[in-house]
């Protein structure tokens, strides 16, 4: 991550005035950051379900204080934390098109923001950097962003890992450091922050840093490792949102963002209920989203299916042709959720034939029909929990010659998929039954547990990653009874039948 090519980012950036909406608790989630980094009051946090806008949070939040951040004569430095050496570069981009966009130079960057990551530097065959006639930087003043801090002019602070710049201080310590902690629900690396955030939460004297601003959300969290459990070591989010209704904070100072801009209704109704108590809400509706997938698939379907065939894909089969009718049924109906019912995932391993070239299938006719289409292409990511299932359709497609002729989409597993989206998604369920489903006894301190009711907050992160639609294939009735300690899984499901039932979600069985 260069942070030359940052700035140029940046710069191309402050050049378009972004527009914000502001709906739901996106007010209040953007008045409590403000009044914690201002020092108002010590801690806060803002839970950001999937789609509902983090980012746009804190940038609001920069548009309206960051002339007084960066002209203050007090010393406070403000330091953005994230897990990432991406985020943290991302973030970076975001606020400098910011100061740039309100007139700042980019000498006035240099000279008040700092970015340390491990793989964060600047280009070294780089000679320097030319944006305007009149904004020229040397190499040397491009190094200045990943050098000391000097805490008489610097101001922001972006960084991986709050202990690295402690030692970075070129003069005396600043007046007060106020933190911004991104994605506090994803890494229990945060850990030497959870003493921080207690004593924050008691408010009895002054402490340093001074106040703290936390982003995440618990219901996307990482599963933390087997040497934290034992240590009995929570990630930050969690640990907030326990300090802060032990203080009798939790109502002030927890916002939970309420309106997804991602997940087009009524397909988030599902994660709503089973994670978020029905709070969250959709911005979109499916009408909007999947008017254009309708068009392609009216016009290109033939051609689609005619392309599958002479690629050796028998689509006159009947499982394969019910497949694809079920596929066009659901999108020319503008039903963002189509449900492929398949039998139990079998014990043992990580991989199951049918769920496999079933999502081979999906995702290669989806693959034609955008290839197909000349005004608009979807993106298509293809997920499962398992390596093994995705690794297997990846190959399918370049085994049989398909990746020359239509493209192949990405194929990841749900866990690399937190915090990114595509318009369309097929997803693979994992095993739907748990060890003692299976006749074994999960002992405490062994836990040889499946992977959902180890982790159901992955299948959150499995059902909440499409902007227009999303083919789920497995046992959708096993997972109803599937049991996790809080029913999120089962809730999740009973919804999504719920939606079968009103006709907003088609279920097919292809077992």
């Amino acid at each position: 991550f260069y942070v030359d090519r940052g700035l140029k980012q940046a710069y191309e950036k402050s050049l378009t005035k972004p527009h914000w909406e502001l709906v739901g608790n996106q007010p209040k989630a953007i008045d409590i950051v403000k009044r914690t980094l201002l020092g108002e009051v010590a801690i806060s946090a803002v839970q950001g379900p999937p789609g509902t806008g983090k980012t746009s949070v804190l940038e609001n939040f920069a548009e309206e204080c960051l002339d007084e951040i960066v002209t203050s004569k007090e010393r406070n430095l403000y330091v953005y934390i994230a897990p990432t050496n991406y985020l943290t570069y991302s973030a970076f981009i975001r606020i400098t098109s910011i100061l740039l966009r309100k007139g700042f130079t980019l000498r006035d960057v240099i000279s008040t923001i700092r970015i340390y990551g491990s793989k964060i530097t600047t280009d070294p065959s780089l000679p320097s950097l030319n944006f305007t006639e009149k904004q020229r930087l040397t190499i040397e003043e491009l190094k200045q962003l990943n050098g000391d801090i000097p805490t008489d002019s610097v101001r922001l602070v972006f960084t991986t890992e709050f202990q690295r710049i402690t030692g970075r201080f070129a003069g005396s310590p600043p007046k007060a450091i106020r933190l911004v902690v991104d994605e506090a629900s994803k890494t229990p690396y945060f850990r030497a922050l959870l003493p921080l955030a207690d004593k924050l939460a008691r408010e009895s004297e002054t402490y340093y840093p001074e106040s703290m601003a936390v982003l995440g959300d618990p219901e996307q969290a990482i599963v933390v490792p087997e040497e934290y459990r034992e240590r009995n070591i929570p990630l930050l989010m969690k640990y907030v949102e326990r300090v802060l209704k032990r203080r009798n904070l939790f109502d002030e100072r927890w916002i939970m963002l309420d309106r997804t801009y991602r997940l087009p209704s009524p397909s988030e109704r599902p994660i709503s209920h089973g994670y978020y108590n029905g709070r969250l809400i959709a911005y979109y509706n499916s009408e909007q989203r999947l008017k254009p997938i309708e068009e392609i698939i009216i016009d290109n379907s033939r051609k689609a299916r005619r392309i599958l065939q002479d690629l050796g894909i028998n689509v006159g089969s009947s499982k394969i042709k019910a497949l694809l009718d079920a596929i066009d049924e659901a999108y020319t109906s503008r039903i963002p959720i189509l449900m492929i019912e398949t039998r139990r995932f079998k014990g043992g391993d990580t991989y199951e034939q049918v769920r496999s070239e079933l999502a081979f299938i999906s995702s290669a006719y989806l693959q034609a029909l955008s290839k197909l289409s000349s005004d608009y292409q979807p993106s298509m990511v293809v997920t499962a929990p398992y390596s093994d299932l995705v690794n297997n359709v990846s190959y399918g497609f370049n085994m049989r010659g398909l990746t020359p002729k239509i493209g192949k989409p990405q194929c990841v597993t749900v866990q690399s998929m937190i915090g990114g989206e595509a318009d369309i998604i097929v997803t693979m369920l994992g095993k739907e039954w748990s060890v003692q489903d299976a006749g074994y006894t999960a002992y405490r301190w062994f836990e040889p547990e499946t992977i959902y009711p180890r982790e159901p907050e992955l299948l959150n992160v499995q059902l909440s990653r499409h902007r227009i639609g999303m083919i789920i294939i497995g046992s959708v009735e096993n997972m109803k009874y599937l049991h996790d300690n809080r029913r999120r899984i089962r809730t999740t499901f009973s919804e999504m039948l719920n939606l079968t039932e009103e006709g907003k979600v088609i279920k097919v069985s292809l077992r």
